[in-house]
């Protein structure tokens, strides 16, 4: 049987770097695999072949749930990675039209009824598709291909210099400016200000911003772009902390990858990861509390002995549950349990 991976437009990072991912993994234990990024290429795909389809996110999209209509039309067996946490639909107060998404968030969760299978990234997740009748719901998380110990010194040193940074205390935020709400890029700018008010020559890394964009001209900011893996990487390597301000995160990337590298993480409690960050891999902070944050940055930055602990625990909880070939073993046991790959 072969795999149909759906994710509509496959754009960078988020949700893509997971499918890609998973597709690699899939690769490499003889699954043949396909990705299809719009209902045409699942149309074409599908016509005739026995094929498993794989359906990523619920969001409003006519190749998501097209995709998923196709495939019960022809008898397919489906499987659905909704990347959607229960805290989701109390996310969007202040987006003014787009409070529409309240209702599609009280409706579109039920199409899981249709799923052979249902992903989710926490067992929060899939608490949820269980009690909406989901036949059958796995908790398989995010994951990393490796781990790596935090960086010696030198390598260290070698790394901020790539990014024009010296010894300053440095903060990542991993972001695009076109999401910025969700990601809480306003309230970023706030915490960032309140610490360096703290500690006048903290620096912003910022990935996913050209030099141009608005948060870019912040006062200590540095924008890095949308960067490939290798960077990526040494970006974890350079920094202090990653900050995550989003007012809602179904499927927190960063986090675990932040913690692959031994970086600590300093997020809100919107973050679906949150239980497992607080007081163990970083600090939660309630999303808006930007003294909150500042503080907890702070106390990272100036405490290395605390932020190498936490760093450290964040590596294990990633070798214990977020690692790529535990993921791709278990994305297989289901696809054999529910079309007999």
């Amino acid at each position: 049987m072969k795999i149909l991976l759906v994710y509509a437009g496959l754009s960078p990072g988020g949700i893509t770097a997971d499918l890609r991912n998973l597709e690699h993994g899939l690769h490499s234990h003889g699954v043949e695999v396909a990705v299809a990024g719009s209902l045409g290429e699942v149309r074409r795909y599908t016509r005739g072949r026995d094929a498993l389809v794989h359906v990523f996110s619920c969001l409003p999209s006519a190749t998501t749930f097209g995709a998923m209509a196709l495939a019960k039309s022809r008898h397919l067996p489906l499987v659905w990675t909704p990347v959607f946490h229960p805290s989701r639909p109390g996310s969007w107060a202040g987006y003014g039209p787009l409070r529409i998404m309240e209702v599609f968030d009280r409706i579109a969760p039920r199409a899981a009824r249709l799923a052979d299978g249902v992903i989710a990234a926490t067992e929060a997740e899939a608490e949820l598709f269980r009690r909406i009748g989901a036949r059958h719901t796995e908790t398989i998380a995010p994951a990393v291909e490796k781990t790596t110990a935090w960086l010696a010194e030198r390598e260290r040193a070698r790394a901020r210099a790539d990014f024009g940074l010296r010894d300053e205390p440095t903060v990542l935020l991993v972001a695009r400016p076109d999401n910025s709400r969700r990601k809480g890029l306003p309230f970023a700018r706030a915490a960032f200000r309140a610490l360096r008010s703290r500690l006048p020559d903290s620096r912003l890394l910022l990935l996913g911003h050209q030099p141009g964009d608005d948060l870019a001209l912040e006062t200590g900011a540095l924008a890095a772009g949308w960067c490939g893996p290798e960077r990526v990487a040494q970006a974890y390597g350079a920094a202090d902390v990653l900050m995550v301000c989003s007012i809602y995160e179904g499927l927190p990337r960063a986090v675990v990858e932040a913690w692959s590298h031994e970086l600590p993480v300093a997020v809100t409690d919107r973050v679906a990861l949150a239980p497992l960050v607080r007081g163990r891999a970083g600090a939660v902070v309630p999303f808006g509390d930007v003294p909150g944050m500042a503080g907890a940055l702070e106390t990272i930055l100036t405490d290395g002995r605390l932020a190498r602990q936490y760093g450290a625990a964040g590596r294990a909880l990633v070798e214990d549950r977020f690692l790529l070939a535990d993921h791709v073993r278990r994305t297989i046991a289901l696809y054999s349990t529910v079309g007999g790959l």
